[in-house]
């Protein structure tokens, strides 16, 4: 057998794996592993670095087409590798992390976009959506396709839940899932979507309020296999019925098979007795719809939780206003979720309410999370001024600094890996820029995409437009995790830290 080579970490590397198998009498001449290239040649085996795999991805318009770019390093400049399907547009601002190496991004079917009416629940727009799969940007393939339903006059989204590993009796086992908004036999319902990552998909409705009008929802991870659901619903038309729920906390433990609603729930329970009593449902409706909650767990024992609540002044229609209060508080998950109470942090009319949804955004660090939003002015400016980052334990929010550019030049924070943050900013160019002291300052790394449009001033958004999120499939040719900064969130096999 020819003297192997060292390769990087010595001969228990990729390289010097795959020099050992090809050492042997095997007729095989090359083998790729991670971004290690084998080659025999002769009697000698050559084991070069190829520059690793493409592991982070993005998504945005180029020249009005959705393209996807990607790099292997995260540094200099991403790489084009496809623009989307063209027949249909994606409906994600994003690449979403799947798990397995895998993105996914949902697109619309406009061929198959209807309406059901209904006289207790109106006019809700059915849009066939297929959820399609990639590994390399370029090449998608068909996944799995359902059929989303928004009520009139809202826009409701379907949410993607990252893979992981949960814990079973078996061992750790693969999951996955989706939620959106169906029609059942007669009414809209809410559903739910376990995929356990070979093929089995089991869909059912998650745990409901039926008789009243189901708009949308937020999906957290909490640990793996343990999600929290917060469904939002809006009243059954020309009903003042108090017993709408408006918000409807369930939460699961086995990746989203079966749910069961969150007994212990201080968070806003004083906000959501004062909305039920309102008489106007139209006031009702629309406090419940901006309606929006982000959960960062922190530790084995404990998230952070962040909300827009919804609460209304006064009862009937000639003295009623709806506002909404920012809060921030805990949940423990040392046994189930139990979410404690919170402490307030803003308040404010609609207004504030589409500031913070739209813009707040949400990082889990080992002991705190790290918590960026737009503060509201009253200037009805807020998307061209800076979002503040601060950090949280849950007892409330402590300032870090402000983002280098205004909100609407502003992507999403993510991690790269446990001590890094990163951000695609537009300074002139689509860039990504890293932190490694929790948002104080940034450095730019790379250039995400050269001639993608500039985001408009004109235009009141909250988060950049174009190439807002990386998102990190592969790393070192192994799966990413979904949350580089804490791995051990969707992943059993990690270990989680203890509370601080």
């Amino acid at each position: 057998m020819p003297q192997l080579p060292k390769f990087r970490n010595g001969y228990t590397s990729d390289g010097a794996h795959l020099a050992r198998m090809m050492g042997g009498p095997t007729p095989v001449l090359t083998r790729r592993r991670g971004d290690a290239l084998v080659r025999r040649v002769g009697d000698f085996i050559d084991v070069v670095r190829t520059g690793g795999p493409l592991q982070a991805f993005a998504l945005g318009n180029i020249g009005d087409v959705p393209t996807i770019v990607a790099s292997d390093t995260g540094r200099g400049r991403f790489s084009r590798r496809g623009p989307a399907p063209e027949d249909g547009g994606f409906v994600t601002s994003e690449l979403a992390y799947f798990g397995r190496q895998y993105g996914i991004a949902a697109r619309s079917k406009a061929a198959g976009t209807h309406v059901f009416e209904n006289p207790a629940f109106g006019s809700y727009t059915v849009i066939d959506t297929a959820i399609e799969r990639t590994r390399d940007g370029r090449r998608f393939s068909d996944y799995y396709t359902y059929v989303q339903a928004s009520p009139a006059g809202y826009l409701t989204a379907s949410t993607q839940v990252p893979g992981g590993y949960r814990p079973t009796a078996a061992g750790p086992a693969f999951y996955a899932g989706a939620a959106w908004t169906a029609i059942g036999e007669d009414e809209p319902l809410p559903v739910y979507l376990h995929d356990d990552g070979r093929g089995t998909f089991t869909t059912g409705a998650a745990l409901y309020a039926p008789g009243h009008r189901p708009h949308g929802h937020d999906l957290m991870t909490l640990a793996p296999g343990q999600l929290l659901r917060v469904d939002r619903y809006l009243r059954a038309l020309d009903s003042a019925d108090e017993a709408c729920p408006g918000l409807v906390f369930t939460s699961s433990r086995d990746g989203g098979l079966t749910w069961q609603q969150v007994e212990h729930n201080d968070f806003c329970v004083g906000e959501l007795a004062a909305l039920r009593a309102l008489t106007v449902s139209a006031g009702f409706d629309i406090g419940a719809a901006y309606a929006s909650f982000w959960a960062a767990p922190i530790s084995g024992t404990k998230a952070v939780m962040v909300g827009v609540v919804p609460y209304a002044i006064g009862t009937t229609a000639e003295a009623y206003e709806v506002r909404w209060k920012l809060k921030v508080g805990s949940i423990d998950l040392s046994d189930g979720v139990r979410i404690g109470a919170s402490v307030e942090l803003a308040d404010g009319p609609v207004r504030s309410a589409t500031v913070w949804r739209e813009s707040l955004s949400m990082v889990a660090m080992k002991g705190a999370a790290l918590v960026s939003y737009s503060p509201v002015t009253g200037g009805l400016d807020e998307w061209l001024r800076p979002q503040k980052a601060y950090t949280s334990d849950g007892a409330g929010l402590t300032f870090v600094a402000e983002l280098p550019q205004p909100t609407y030049r502003t992507g999403v924070i993510t991690g790269w890996d446990r001590d890094t943050l990163i951000c695609p900013f537009y300074d002139g160019e689509h860039s990504l820029y890293a932190s490694d002291d929790l948002g104080e300052t940034w450095r730019r790394w790379a250039t995400i995409a050269k001639g993608a449009p500039a985001p408009d001033p004109a235009v009141e958004q909250y988060v950049l437009g174009d190439f807002s999120r990386i998102t990190l499939l592969q790393r070192d040719g192994r799966p990413a995790p979904a949350f580089p900064m804490t791995p051990w969130v969707t992943d059993c096999r990690i270990e989680a830290p203890n509370e601080q």
